[in-house]
């Protein structure tokens, strides 16, 4: 059953290439002498691009294709023009293939027989000429269904030089968007060095200069104290900026400071 329906569609595929072929054929005969008026090659390759997009999906979808999108550009043209030769190709064949049937058809049911005075081993050795033909025009569509995907992956398929300026360019986008993640990165953790650890380390020398100021030395205590907490607290916020620059192991996923508070 498998086989049957992989063996329709790819008929289909053909019949529809045969198709596709006239209005490539029309196309060729009628855009490429416009390709010498600069007004006109942008329509002529606009419309050769169509087609080829049009094929790229019917070869992957009825012939059993795998053209990637990315169509290359010089190879377009020439795609096009010899993919209406192929298709006229197949659809001659499939012509003399349906001929063929029909023909054969008519043998078989006696049509022929009744005028011509067959003897008993005729139909035999019709039966046998025809499984020949038959098996030889299925190892013609066989050959044109995979010189439809071959063609296509020659004209529709990126060529090794077009895949590697793509990875080129997917590297360089790649690394632009690492720099500025670092960059945001670095961003962040100068702010939260200025907002947080800065800002207590202010503090505590404001304390630490107010102490030593004092003759008081139960307010000078007190300070001390108070400058004795800022310095922790400073302490905890550098641990988690830390943290954030370069976590713990897997088995220590929290922050320091929260592992002490626990």
């Amino acid at each position: 059953m498998v086989v049957v329906r992989a063996a329709v569609r790819g008929m289909a595929g053909l019949v529809l290439g045969a198709v596709m072929a006239v209005v490539e054929l029309v196309w060729v005969v009628v855009a490429v002498p416009l390709l010498v008026l600069p007004p006109a090659r942008p329509w002529s390759f606009r419309g050769a691009r169509w087609l080829a997009e049009a094929d790229r999906v019917r070869v992957n979808r009825w012939l059993g294709g795998a053209v990637a999108p990315g169509l290359a550009g010089g190879r377009v043209l020439a795609y096009v023009a010899m993919r209406a030769m192929a298709g006229g190709l197949g659809g001659g064949v499939l012509v003399l293939v349906g001929i063929w049937v029909a023909v054969s058809w008519q043998a078989l049911s006696g049509g022929m027989s009744e005028r011509a005075g067959w003897s008993w081993y005729d139909p035999i050795t019709w039966t046998v000429f025809v499984l020949l033909v038959l098996f030889l025009a299925v190892q013609a569509l066989m050959g044109l269904a995979a010189l439809e995907r071959r063609l296509a992956a020659w004209g529709l398929a990126p060529s090794d030089k077009e895949v590697l300026r793509g990875r080129v360019e997917q590297l360089s986008r790649t690394r632009a968007e690492v720099l500025e993640a670092v960059d945001d990165e670095r961003r962040r953790i100068e702010r939260d060095l200025h907002d947080g650890v800065q800002q207590r380390l202010v503090a505590l020398g404001m304390l630490l200069g107010r102490a030593d100021r004092l003759d008081d030395p139960g307010a000078a205590a007190a300070l001390f104290r108070q400058a004795r907490e800022e310095s922790r607290r400073a302490l905890e916020e550098l641990r988690e900026v830390a943290w954030r620059i370069c976590p713990a192991p897997p088995r220590r996923r929290l922050p320091p400071s929260w592992s002490a508070r626990r």
